[in-house]
């Protein structure tokens, strides 16, 4: 009896071992997708989840081997499922197989014979789909399902050659759903897209005639419009879009939409006379309609019929008095017109409606200024800052503005009676100072600088002697630190300064004690770097390296600062062991600055090995276990070519910045250079479930998944990026990203359909608009993407933001002249002041200087953004305007004191001014930079999955060949645009 519990426990071992046992295991999430689809088995929103969720955790491999393993059970699920798989894929072959033999154990089910249709249409196997949607109608579908099938089985025999049929198909389809409008549109659009307008314009007229919503009438009636332009027929078009008028309200957003098509029925071929005639028709129909006596004028204005044009905005003042957009509109054109006195007066009349609003006196200023009126000008401006708010800038702004229409004297008083109006302020001294320095008043300019350092923090001396010192005022940047070298003799920020200045004097007396002085106050590694840097350069300036040297040697309590200068000092006469040996005495008891130091020195000369046993000792110090250690180690193994350490050093990495991403994308940047692909693949899903779909590695993810040609899970990412991102401008971005790989497999179409399906869906947003510009931007069909553009435009007149996206758009292809028009039209319905600043920076780039240092100059909102600072000082240099560009620069680099895009940009501008000292000084405080700055917003390009061009050159080249190629290669990108700016000037534009 005991012995059979035994056999028990033995057959029960055999049967589990005899047992199927699941090859692959489905991650949690997706179990349970996959247990719901195999009840609804097939393509859509559901199967869509189960898919993202295995990719979330798993490979796409792993997913196919799952649901092949499934399929061997034999039920038309499991083997549906695995079709639709291959045809996300882009499997099609497979698929089909998949298809046909689900439908052999289950013929009775509708969908699937539709997707296989779809399927074999997408493979160009008309007959064999038009079969299957036969097939899908004896299978009892819905009438969701029906309905979808009849439309593909129209588009279908229209693709085939069979008009009369798929018409036939179409019309019963639309007879037996005569309440469904959508599946009306739908069709129409189909009728469109398969390139039959005259049949599709028939049926829009037949729909508009038993539509009774008049917002849906009138926007059917556009689209009736837009299905004749399309065909070539003008006048047809302009017909339907005139008598569209009769049912829109005045001057409403519908009536900007229908007179911006009418407009751009003509503008396509420039035939203006035509468009001027239409106009008048409409006139004589539409007396009172402002907005089209508004677009006749405009239209007059451009044709350069200056007087027409003022008479017709004089009746639009009859009809809408005390209209203020309508008068600054006349004014605008009195302006372009010439007819100054004429716009002074009516700008007069405005303000006297609105005196408490300071920016008409701008304006007033500008037109007598253009007039050559001073006396009228300078009273302008006083005006301005009598209604202003008369807090300092507006001050400010009244000098700058007398500054800029050369009212010399005038500007002069207002800049002392800004320091008049506040004596305490160091920012109004400076503005005068720098006007002083400008005007020649050089003596009471610099007398203006110190001034404002006095009795004011380290930081305001540091910002007025290095605006004397940017103007080669040296002795009187010194003379201002000297005054204040006391009071902030502790501070490293100032002494930097005076230690920089006195340099430049060669006053290597006084700069040599304050630099070592910086180096004792230096507490951690990184500022200890830089006052070391500074500290090296000032004594070999002064060819006091062996002095120095000797002192430090003999020092009787060397401390672990001054030890690490003469490490620096030997090691730049030459003595390398020498250096080493002071440093690892130090660094060996414990010392976190010496050990860093010698890391430092290791480092600058090449010598990985030795760099890297010196911050593997650092790391085991107490307070060298730091992130940055971490990644110093991992940084210092890639450049040592030894790719699996660097990788070991890794989680390490990660420990120590929990909350970061770096060392996930730095891990699988290394993976890729191994070849390793997969495991890449696999670090990159895993950082993305550790940090919730982060978009900087789901984006990472994607490009790779691209670069691997795996265009399908990469498409998957871009799409859900697209769905998480709220912003308009990264959505368009990651469309850009969704269209190019559209195009590469050949798919541009689908992706279109699937926009305009949206456009359908809201056709008061401007989104989808936007989104079908980018896509036909990467597909290059430039005539439907200004199209769609125009539209944008006529929905939404009144939009800055979408105004300068089109502009924007305008610039990259080129017409930098309707760009032009298109930012004046943001300037005068934006606030914010960003449309100005985009405008500027356009005349900038076009070489129209004047203008776009004016609209700078001007600009009432102060600049936040260091990436438009960086984008007008690119647009100055493109210009070669140097002088310019650093005076600009100077403003703003220390505002964003970490930014080291505007420190660089700063040293080449100072390079190319003959400031050799500053410009050294910016690019070795660059060098020192260990994080990165935000780029300018642009399309991330994909990641190369192979090794760079120069790791895998050193595993064949002797020592030091590619130290010289990268220098070679770094020399030639460095200076790469002063090649730019001599084409620049031979007749092109950088």
């Amino acid at each position: 009896m005991d012995r059979y519990p035994l056999r028990a426990l033995a057959l029960l071992i055999c049967l589990l071992a005899g047992a199927p046992a699941l090859a692959v295991e489905p991650p949690a999430k997706a179990a349970r997708y996959h247990s719901l689809l195999l009840k609804r088995p097939g393509a859509g929103y559901l199967f869509d989840r189960f898919y993202n969720a295995w990719l979330d955790e798993q490979p796409t491999d792993s997913l196919e081997a799952f649901l092949r393993e499934q399929s061997e059970e034999g039920s038309a699920a499991s083997h549906l499922l695995l079709a639709v798989f291959y045809a996300k894929q882009g499997a099609e072959v497979r698929a089909l197989a998949e298809f046909k033999t689900a439908l052999e154990i289950d013929p009775t089910n509708a969908s699937a014979w539709l997707e296989k249709a779809a399927l074999e249409a997408r493979a160009l196997n008309l007959e064999a789909a038009l079969k299957d949607l036969q097939q899908a109608e004896q299978a009892s579908p819905s009438d969701e399902l029906r309905v979808r099938i009849s439309k593909l089985r129209g588009q279908l025999l229209i693709r085939a050659g069979r008009r009369d049929e798929a018409l036939q198909a179409l019309r019963s389809l639309s007879e037996q759903n005569p309440q469904d409008q959508e599946l009306a549109e739908d069709v129409i659009e189909m009728l469109i897209t398969e390139g039959l307008p005259k049949e599709a314009a028939n049926d829009c007229r037949a729909l508009i005639e038993r539509t009774t919503d008049p917002y849906r009438k009138v926007m059917r009636r556009l689209r009736l419009g837009d299905i004749h332009l399309s065909a070539g027929d003008r006048d047809a078009a302009v017909e339907v879009y005139r008598n569209t008028l009769n049912d829109v309200g005045v001057d409403s957003w519908l009536e900007s939409r229908v007179l911006a098509q009418i407009e751009q029925c003509y503008s396509r071929d420039g035939n203006l006379a035509s468009l001027k005639k239409e106009y008048e028709r409409l006139l004589d129909e539409f007396p009172r309609r402002v907005g089209v006596r508004r677009g006749y004028a405009s239209l007059l204005a451009k044709a350069g019929d200056s007087e027409q044009a003022i008479e017709q905005f004089q009746q639009i003042l009859k009809i809408t008095p005390g209209d203020r957009e309508n008068q600054e509109a006349y004014i605008r054109l009195l302006a372009a017109c010439e007819k100054t006195k004429e716009a002074t007066e009516q700008l007069r009349t405005l303000i006297k409606q609105h005196p408490a609003d300071a920016e008409l006196y701008v304006q007033l200023a500008e037109l007598y200024a253009a007039s050559k009126d001073e006396k009228a000008t300078r009273e302008a401006v006083e005006e301005f800052l009598n209604s202003s708010d008369q807090r300092e800038y507006s001050h400010v702004r009244a000098a700058r503005l007398l500054e800029r229409f050369d009212l010399t004297d005038a500007a002069r008083r207002q800049y002392a009676a800004l320091t008049e109006a506040f004596p305490d302020s160091p920012s109004a001294k400076e503005a005068r100072a720098a006007f002083l320095y400008k005007t020649g008043d050089k003596a009471l300019a610099i007398q203006m600088w110190k001034a404002s350092a006095e009795n004011q923090d380290a930081g305001q001396a540091v910002r007025a002697a290095r605006a004397l010192a940017a103007r080669q005022e040296h002795q009187a940047a010194y003379e201002l630190l000297a005054a204040r070298q006391e009071s902030f003799r502790n501070d490293p920020v100032f002494l930097a300064q005076i230690v920089e200045v006195a340099t430049t004097l060669k006053k290597h007396e006084e700069a040599i004690p304050l630099a070592l002085r910086g180096v004792e106050l230096a507490l951690t590694p990184a500022t200890l770097e830089d006052a070391i840097a500074q500290a090296a350069r000032a004594i070999e300036r002064a060819e006091q390296a062996p002095e120095q040297i000797a002192k430090l040697q003999a020092s009787p309590q060397l401390t672990a600062q001054r030890a690490c200068l003469l490490a620096e000092l030997l090691e730049r006469q030459g003595e390398t062991q020498r250096a080493e040996a002071v440093l690892s005495t130090l660094a060996e008891q414990g010392d976190l600055l010496a050990a860093s130091q010698f890391v430092t020195l290791a480092r600058g000369r090449h010598d990985w090995k030795t760099a890297i046993q010196g911050a593997e000792r650092l790391f085991e110090l107490p307070g060298g276990r730091k992130s940055r250690t971490a990644q110093m180690l991992v940084e210092l193994n890639e450049r040592a070519l030894d790719l699996p350490q660097a990788i070991k050093w890794i989680p390490a990495w990660k420990k120590l910045s929990p909350g970061g991403a770096m060392p996930w994308l730095a891990e699988s940047r290394l993976l890729i250079n191994q070849g390793a692909t997969d495991q890449a693949i696999e670090v990159l899903r895993r950082a993305l479930r550790e940090f919730d779909n982060a978009p900087e590695l789901r984006s990472r993810l994607a490009q790779l998944y691209e670069s691997l040609g795996k265009f399908s899970d990469a498409e998957r990412l871009y799409w859900r990026e697209l769905d998480d991102s709220q912003d308009a401008v990264e959505r368009l971005r990651v469309i850009e990203q969704l269209a190019r790989l559209a195009h590469q497999q050949g798919e541009g179409d689908k992706l279109v359909e699937k926009f305009q399906e949206r456009r359908r869906e809201d056709p008061t947003s401007v989104e989808p608009l936007m989104a079908l510009a980018t896509i036909y931007r990467v597909l290059d069909n430039h005539k439907q993407r200004m199209a769609v553009l125009a539209e944008a435009s006529s929905l939404r007149p009144h939009d800055a933001e979408l105004l300068q996206q089109i502009a924007r758009i305008e610039e990259r292809e080129g017409d930098w002249r309707q760009a032009v028009e298109t930012l004046k039209r943001a300037t005068e319905v934006d606030p914010s002041g960003k449309a100005r600043l985009q405008l500027a920076r356009l005349h900038l780039s076009m070489g129209d200087l004047d203008e776009g240092y004016r609209l700078l100059t001007e600009n009432p909102h102060e600049l936040t953004d260091a990436r438009k600072v960086e984008s007008l000082a690119e647009a100055m240099i493109a210009n070669q305007e140097w002088e310019r560009a650093a005076e600009f620069l100077s403003r703003f680099r220390d505002r964003w004191p970490d930014d080291y895009r505007l420190r660089f940009l700063s040293g080449v501008v100072l390079e190319e001014t003959n400031e050799l000292q500053q410009a050294a000084d910016l690019f070795l405080a660059v060098l020192r930079h260990n994080e990165e700055s935000p780029p300018p917003a642009s399309s991330a390009s994909p990641a190369n999955p192979q090794q760079s061009y120069f790791e895998q050159l050193a595993r064949i080249a002797p020592p030091g060949v590619c130290s010289l190629l990268e220098s070679s290669a770094s020399y030639h990108f460095a200076y790469l645009y002063q090649k730019q700016n001599r084409s620049a000037s031979a007749g092109g534009f950088a």
